[in-house]
């Protein structure tokens, strides 16, 4: 279980550059889109339905997010046209996450580039449905000036952020295995 697991975070990490050679409106590109979304999802849910879950697989899946996440943002960063206070939002984001990364390396001389919160779970959703926004204005026939999942994302990665950060602040040791703040004190 644990070679398929990992299989799934390696094929993302394969599959992820194939996005750049195809439109963001084909066919293919939205196939490949939703195979590294649904492998992100079964490689950690056979991890843990199997008691498998370890640092090495974690890492494995960051990596394969981290692909993934990359050439997303090569592709369609572009059409996500942001409003300015959607952008200082977002730079507040990334700048408290520097932060995070450096107060995590300088207390546990490691790179925590993201913890596998809920809430970091529940952004990394909403991130994954923002392209597919605009065929919802249409089908829906809304017309808003924010993308309704930009903005969800938003919110949920400034409450993940600040969440890594009390949780690397709290703990003692690095443990990968916290999913909330709630949960520092029972693992």
């Amino acid at each position: 279980m644990r070679v398929l697991a990992n299989l799934f975070s390696f094929s993302r990490i394969i599959a992820a550059p194939f996005l750049i050679f195809f439109g963001t409106e084909s066919w293919e590109f939205l196939a490949i889109y939703l195979y590294c979304g649904v492998s992100d999802i079964l490689d950690g849910r056979i991890a843990k339905t199997a008691g498998i879950a370890d640092e090495a697989g974690f890492h494995a899946d960051l990596i394969g997010d981290l692909a993934f996440l990359f050439i997303v943002l090569i592709r369609l960063g572009p059409q996500q046209a942001l409003l300015s206070w959607e952008l200082v939002w977002l730079a507040g984001i990334l700048f408290f996450k520097v932060v995070a990364i450096i107060i995590a390396y300088d207390k546990f001389q490691r790179f925590i580039l993201v913890m596998p919160t809920f809430l970091n779970r529940w952004a990394w959703v909403c991130l994954f449905f923002v392209p597919f926004y605009k065929y919802l204005e249409q089908y829906l026939k809304i017309e808003t000036s924010s993308n309704l999942f930009l903005l969800a994302f938003l919110l949920l990665a400034s409450l993940a952020v600040i969440e890594e950060l009390s949780i690397i602040l709290l703990s003692k040791e690095y443990n990968f295995q916290v999913k909330s703040i709630f949960m520092l004190d029972k693992i």
